[in-house]
């Protein structure tokens, strides 16, 4: 049954085997519209008009609704009536927002525009909240990141992590972290190359960047001891009493302000020579690393303090 004049038909339900067929009504017609009347409008869509006033009390049919979309795509509205794509993917074990799904992430935000400042932001007014948290609980051998960040192919600079704690507070911590509850607790765990046992972190550069380097000679007192045998290899900041007739004193390998004092103590002095680490390392300017540096009397002492490539005797 095909119905093309809608005057006169009243339904209080669409009903199965009906075909509305549209009419050319606009809404300066509404008012000769009978109460409870169903039919198409120009724009595809059933409507249930209420009465004479022209309101809507329904609209039936997919053609309410439109648009297309693409599989694993999260819809959003186009416009006020029809749907497509947004940015974000789920194919139901992982979600990616602006980019591609890849399975070794579970969530993954991109950020493809330069000058986009931030992927992910947390923003939180509630004190002793949170802005962006993470926890992994991971049970097996492999290591457990509660967060991993990367920064890299800038021409300029790479900053893996950036905090700041900033405003109006009686103490503000730029980063805090704790090692503990394990054989082996560390705070932290800073690797740029110049790491070492025994040595500190220094303040390189004006603004604060730091690497890690022997202490200085006036940054700790001297660690001393007595050396009986025929060859003996110093540390920084060591200091060598000689107790024997004949001894090879051989310094650490150069780096910019470490020290080490020999001094002679036994009464017979027969061959004691301080020696470099290395082929070409001087001692005031002359290569020690062969021959050495002689020491001829009891008592005699030396401190010997490296710029980074060679020694020079400094008392």
């Amino acid at each position: 049954m095909a119905v093309t004049d809608y005057s006169g038909l009243t339904i209080t339900q669409p009903q199965t085997g009906i075909q509305f067929t549209k009419v050319t009504d606009s809404s300066a017609d509404w008012a000769s519209i009978a109460n409870s009347t169903y039919f198409y409008d120009k724009a595809d869509k059933l409507v249930h008009y209420k009465d004479g006033t022209g309101t809507v009390l329904e609209i039936y049919g997919a053609s309410g609704l439109g648009g297309s979309g693409t599989t694993n795509y999260v819809s959003k509205f186009t416009s006020s009536s029809a749907l497509g794509n947004s940015l974000i993917q789920d194919n139901g074990s992982n979600i990616a927002v602006n980019g591609t799904i890849v399975s070794a992430f579970k969530f993954a935000v991109y950020s493809t525009t330069p000058g986009e400042n931030y992927n992910i932001y947390g923003n939180t007014t509630v004190n002793g909240a949170v802005g962006i948290a993470g926890v992994n609980q991971g049970v097996g051998a492999s290591t457990n990141y509660g967060a991993s960040a990367t920064a890299q192919n800038s021409t300029t600079k790479n900053i893996g992590i950036y905090a700041a704690a900033d405003g109006v507070s009686a103490e503000n911590i730029g980063g805090q972290f704790k090692g503990i509850s394990a054989t082996n607790n560390y705070s932290v765990q800073l690797q740029d190359g110049t790491e070492g046992i025994g040595k500190v972190l220094t303040s390189m550069t004006a603004d604060g960047k730091a690497q890690w380097v022997t202490p200085s000679s006036g940054s700790s007192t001297w660690n001393v001891t007595t050396q009986t045998g025929a060859t003996y290899t110093a540390v920084s900041n060591g200091y060598v009493l000689v107790n024997a007739a004949t001894q090879t004193v051989t310094l650490p390998a150069a780096a910019n302000g470490i020290r080490v004092g020999v001094k002679m103590i036994n009464a017979t002095v027969t061959n004691i020579r301080v020696l470099t680490s290395s082929a070409g390392v001087t001692i005031d300017g002359i290569d020690r690393s062969v021959t050495g540096m002689p020491i001829f009397n009891q008592y005699d002492a030396y401190t010997f303090v490296s710029d980074g490539t060679n020694w020079w005797i400094m008392g």
